[in-house]
């Protein structure tokens, strides 16, 4: 059975398609908006959260996993791989925008290589 024919089926009876999705989504409304919520268990509630943050990060991408830290008012994300072919299956690529203000765009352009040569 090809895609086309999957995707005809189950457009013919959502209930299947409910049906397996339904433990995706109790687990998804049970974690909707509990970082606004308060930590009435201490610590062992902030731990329980963080856990089910961390695996709802690491659901985004099937693999590539993002790690997180709280320091002070900075969160810090790094990226990890879920398994050594990560970078083959999955290459990651990286948009830098800058905006410096004018009085240091000659620097920035030195530094990068797209400053316009001089004569």
């Amino acid at each position: 059975m090809d895609r086309a024919q999957l995707d005809a089926y189950l457009a013919a009876f959502p209930d299947i398609v409910e049906y397996w999705q339904r433990d995706h989504l109790l687990e998804s409304a049970k974690i909707l908006n509990q970082e606004t919520a308060l930590l009435t268990g201490g610590a062992q509630d902030l731990q329980t959260r963080l856990q089910a943050l961390g695996e709802r990060a690491d659901s985004l991408d099937p693999h590539w996993g993002i790690d997180f830290a709280w320091t002070g008012n900075t969160v810090w994300r790094t990226l990890r791989a879920k398994h050594p072919q990560s970078p083959e299956i999955s290459p990651v690529s990286l948009h830098l925008a800058l905006h410096p203000q004018a009085a240091q765009r000659d620097d920035w352009e030195r530094l990068l290589g797209t400053a316009p040569r001089r004569r």
